[in-house]
């Protein structure tokens, strides 16, 4: 069976828009496992997509950390679009991370599974911090 060339052109276009985003975009199944990851992220983090796929959340990161994941994931398939923020600490840096999942349906509008955005907000996030500071140690001083 031969392929359509205009749906090939559509795919390397979608193809090159999301391995052009900074953000990491990916795709959950129902039972949270990854089904695709995306993004330059990807590999600026030293990752490769077979880092994650078939795996959930707990696997990569601990049951811990991860519990705030599968929060918004069970919300998510339920069919709510989620956003939440989240940090992990490696080698004793902190970043930060916001992530906002949505829902993906079939054509009879059930679920199947979530696609993610993920975004480093660590600078925004040290910024805001340091903001804060000094406004408490100004509200100190007056």
């Amino acid at each position: 069976m031969r392929r359509n060339p205009d749906s090939d052109v559509r795919e390397r276009r979608i193809q090159s828009i999301l391995e052009s985003t900074q953000d990491v975009v990916f795709t959950l199944d129902t039972r949270g496992r990854h089904t695709g990851v995306y993004g330059s992220w990807v590999a600026r983090s030293g990752q490769t997509p077979e880092n994650y796929l078939g795996k959930t959340a707990r696997e990569i990161l601990g049951p811990e950390a991860a519990a705030v994941h599968e929060a918004a994931l069970a919300r998510a398939l339920k069919g709510e679009f989620v956003v939440y923020d989240w940090s992990v600490t490696v080698q004793g840096r902190t970043s930060h991370y916001q992530t906002s999942l949505s829902p993906i349906r079939t054509e009879s509008g059930e679920i199947e599974g979530v696609v993610g955005i993920g975004r480093d907000i660590t600078e925004l996030f040290e910024t805001q911090e340091e903001l804060r500071k000094r406004e408490r140690e100004l509200l100190a001083s007056a």
